[in-house]
């Protein structure tokens, strides 16, 4: 699935040619972004049960994605994109000692949640000011997930590992800024479901127009 995400973002490419308008044009950037997951890792266990063991979960994580693009007009844009977005995982463990007698954790048992993504996307945009602009978009986001979570069996627990692949709606909205004709930076807000989790990420990105 990963060669194919990879396939489909290198095939899309050469549809967005270069034009010499101001308003129309050609771009590619890199995003940060922080995306956070409504994910439970224990689904069906009490999370006091574990005692003495002890339970911690993180259920966001810091993620990238790299996109190719193509302005029409000063309102209308198509984007591509292939994105890591940041991992989730939980893990059960056991408070001890080492052999130089300092406090340590012993995981028991520890599982995550992480994708790869391709997205294509219609994004529209309204200028502010010459510099300053809103932006909404929406598209679809292409996901290839590994998911462990854990299950309980008889007296003990078991990691369980789910691989899947699908596609989700993305939508989002933020706001942009043009440093000169050439970079850009834009946050946005965006909202999707990752194999039927609950996605909310924030984006940071830095945009080139060539």
């Amino acid at each position: 699935m990963k060669l194919k995400l990879t396939t489909a973002a290198l095939c899309l490419m050469p549809l967005l040619s270069h034009a010499n308008s101001n308003n129309e044009f050609s771009y590619f950037g890199l995003a940060l972004q922080n995306n956070n997951y409504d994910i439970n890792f224990i689904p069906s266990i009490e999370q006091g049960s574990f005692a003495p063991l002890n339970y911690s979960d993180e259920q966001s994580g810091k993620g990238f994605r790299g996109f190719y693009g193509y302005q029409f007009n000063q309102y209308f844009a198509v984007e591509v994109g292939l994105g890591l977005p940041g991992e989730a995982n939980f893990n059960i463990y056991r408070d001890t000692v080492n052999n130089k007698n300092e406090p340590t954790k012993e995981t028991v048992y520890e599982g995550d949640f992480k994708t790869l993504s391709f997205d294509t996307r219609i994004i529209a945009t309204y200028p502010i000011t010459g510099s300053f602009f809103l932006r909404a978009h929406a598209g679809a986001y292409v996901w290839d997930n590994d998911f462990s979570y854990l299950q309980e069996s008889a007296e003990s627990y078991s990691v369980v590992e789910k691989s899947d692949t699908g596609v989700s709606l993305l939508t989002g909205f933020g706001v942009g800024y043009g440093f000169n004709d050439n970079v850009a930076a834009t946050i946005d807000y965006e909202k999707t479901d990752i194999a039927d989790i609950s996605t909310q990420t924030i984006v940071a990105s830095l945009v080139f127009r060539f």
